[in-house]
């Protein structure tokens, strides 16, 4: 410093300092805004360092749209396989009666016949959980059916009679269980 500007300060106030404090802090605030607002230069700045991100929420926006029409479609196609499998297992169970009761057909009702096991309409096997009735493989077998047996093979082959009482005789029940799974009258 020279001696001049040395000199000079000595002249200065504390009023004066004061003052030069206190223009400093209103230029800097009114090149800031103003106290607690950003400064004039801060909002165009910050927006052209958003605009990539902006631009990538909207993008991902429409991404996820796009996504949610996917999802709802592949609902809607699930929705039609179900209906389908269901339908083949409908199918595929009729199948395997048809074809069942088509063999036992061909065996007749001779003592040596050895049936196939025929499902219930709905696809379940009698000889399983939660029917466990004993298999229908020969005459014997039909022949050997107590009477609780026999009325839960005659509801489960023909739900359309759901009352013993509509066929009482046991021998006509007996011919109605025989061509359930194929096979001619057993008891004429």
């Amino acid at each position: 410093m020279s001696a001049n500007h040395t000199k000079e300060r000595k002249n200065n106030t504390d009023e004066d300092f004061a003052n030069v404090i206190i223009y400093k802090t209103k230029l800097v605030a009114a090149s800031a805004g103003g106290a607690g607002v950003a400064p004039v230069w801060f909002g165009p700045a910050i927006a052209n360092a958003l605009q990539p991100i902006t631009n990538d929420i909207r993008s991902m926006k429409g991404d996820i749209q796009t996504i949610k029409a996917d999802i709802r479609n592949m609902k809607e196609d699930i929705r039609t396989m179900k209906g389908d499998v269901e339908a083949l297992k409908e199918d595929s169970t009729k199948t395997r009666r048809l074809a069942t009761r088509s063999f036992n057909a061909t065996l007749g009702t001779s003592l040596d016949a050895v049936y196939e096991i025929v499902p219930f309409q709905n696809g379940q096997d009698p000889t399983a959980p939660p029917h466990n009735l004993p298999p229908l493989t020969s005459v014997e077998a039909i022949l050997g059916l107590s009477d609780r047996q026999l009325d839960s093979y005659l509801w489960s082959y023909h739900p359309d009679l759901n009352n013993r009482r509509v066929i009482r005789d046991r021998n006509e029940r007996i011919n109605f269980i025989a061509a359930a799974i194929g096979t001619d009258k057993i008891i004429l």
